[in-house]
This record gives structure tokens, sequence and C-alpha cells, in this order.
């Protein structure tokens, strides 16, 4: 499917997709200190439409830092599980 889309839209670059397994609190409040969260991430070559990268993050909690409510407290662990997935990709220099 990724590499359908790559192609669909002639993108020359690779592309990261991204599924959402589970994203959830978990207590019943809009108040937490952390977010539960499984997700998937593949990077796709364009042009062979090859899985060049992947990560599967099984369903844990993220924590927060604190306590935080509703979009809140999921800005911060889209933010820290952002960091988590990406670093085995390492930074690239300018």
């Amino acid at each position: 499917m990724a590499a359908e889309i790559l192609r669909s839209v002639k993108l020359d670059a690779a592309g990261l997709f991204m599924r959402v397994r589970r994203w959830e609190f978990p207590y019943p409040t809009f108040r937490t200190d952390e977010v539960i969260v499984s997700l998937d991430a593949l990077l796709v070559d364009p042009t062979s439409g090859q899985i060049v990268w992947q990560v599967r993050r099984p369903a844990k909690p993220v924590p927060l830092h604190g306590v935080a409510i509703g979009g809140q407290a999921d800005a911060v662990a889209a933010e820290e599980v952002m960091k988590e997935v990406l670093a085995p990709l390492g930074q690239r220099l300018p």
C-alpha cells in the first residue's frame, strides 16, 4: 500500500508511513501522566517500493514527566514517541 501511494503521487524522496495501533489514556479521566501508544513506522523507497527501514513500537506507556490534560497530553506523547521511534535513524548533518 505504501509503495502504491508513493508511485501515485510521484515523489522523488522516501516516504515515511505511520500506522497508529493504539493511542489512549490509561485512566478514564482527562488528566494523565502517561499515554499508552503502539505504532508501526516504515520508510519506503519511492523508486523500488521497498521498505528501507521499519520499526514496531509495542503498546507501552509514554511518560509525560508530569500531569497533563487532553490534547496537551497527546502533543507531549507524540513528541516523545517520535524522538524514540526516529532515534535509530540518527541525526543528519546540514
